[in-house]
């Protein structure tokens, strides 16, 4: 899949896979704000892993628990 991206030019040259993995990881948890589901999807062993990966900042957990209660 990244090599078909590449192929298409979208993606700039010096911007690798880890870079897209991140991104898209990083899109996909402003979607859905849950983290417990990204850890899973990065096949992390820990949240706290996760949360680094991610650069979330406690605040902003704090303020998705509280949206869902």
């Amino acid at each position: 899949m990244i090599c078909h991206i590449y192929e298409q030019g979208t993606v700039p040259k010096n911007h690798g896979p880890h870079c897209i993995r991140r991104s898209v990881a990083s899109l996909k948890y402003q979607q859905n704000k849950d983290l417990v589901l990204m850890q899973h999807m990065l096949r992390h062993s820990s949240p706290e892993t996760t949360r680094r990966y991610l650069s979330i900042d406690q605040e902003s957990i704090d303020q998705a628990f509280l949206q869902e209660l």
